[in-house]
This record gives structure tokens, C-alpha cells and sequence, in this order.
């Protein structure tokens, strides 16, 4: 009777450890899926910011470029202007009088000056906010 009771036990022992050992198989598989995603996950971000970072200098590059070909353009115009100035001098010297011909002067002189302090401005906003970010 007592070799019955101590197999009974015995049996007894084992299923529950089989029991405790498959909880822990079934835990363990579960903790290496979530490591695993995680791991997915992180190399998901990774390319993703890699992609933002090549993106976001492709358009630093391309919107520097656009400044300098705008700064280009705006001190063409003001050499422009100032041709067109002369030329107006030269056309209208003796029946412009000094005054008019001096105001005209001014006003294209300043509207190139405008268009180019504004080209700085933004240019210079452009740099800060890149520093910043």
C-alpha cells in the first residue's frame, strides 16, 4: 500500500511539474515574441529616422540653393535697376529736373534693397531654425 501511495505521489509530482515546466516554456516563448518585436520595432524607427534625417538635408540643401539663386536674382534686378536709372538720367537729364530724377532713383533703388534685406532675412531665419531643430 505504501509503494501505491508513493507511485500515486510520485505520479502526482511529475504531472505538476510537467504542468509548472510547460507554463514556464509557454512564458519564455511569449517573453522571446515580445523581445522580438520590440527589436522589429526599434529597427523599424531606425530607418525611419535615418530617411527624415537624409530628407530633411536634401531639403536644407535644396531650399539654401533656392535662397542663393533668389539672392542671385534680386542683385541682378538692383544692377537692373540702376541701369535703368542711368538710362533714365541720360534720356530725361535736362527736362527731369534733379529732385524727380533723385526720388525716382530712390524709389528703385529702395524697392531692391526691400526685395534683398528680405532674402537675407529669410535666409538667416532659415539657418537659425535649423540650428534650433
Amino acid at each position: 500500500m505504501l509503494d501505491i501511495k508513493i507511485s500515486c505521489s510520485f505520479a502526482y509530482i511529475t504531472d505538476f511539474a510537467v504542468f509548472v515546466c510547460e507554463q514556464l516554456l509557454k512564458t519564455a516563448d511569449s517573453s522571446t515574441s515580445d523581445v522580438s518585436g520590440l527589436h522589429a520595432k526599434l529597427d523599424r524607427k531606425r530607418n525611419v529616422d535615418c530617411h527624415n534625417a537624409s530628407v530633411q538635408e536634401k531639403f536644407h540643401v535644396r531650399f539654401h540653393d533656392s535662397i542663393d539663386d533668389l539672392s542671385s536674382h534680386v542683385k541682378n534686378f538692383i544692377a537692373q535697376q540702376e541701369q535703368f536709372s542711368a538710362s533714365l538720367c541720360n534720356s530725361f537729364g535736362q527736362s527731369v529736373g534733379h529732385v524727380q530724377f533723385f526720388i525716382i532713383s530712390f524709389l528703385l533703388y529702395g524697392v531692391g534693397e526691400l526685395l534683398s534685406a528680405f532674402i537675407l532675412h529669410v535666409g538667416r531665419w532659415h539657418l537659425t531654425t535649423k540650428k534650433i531643430t
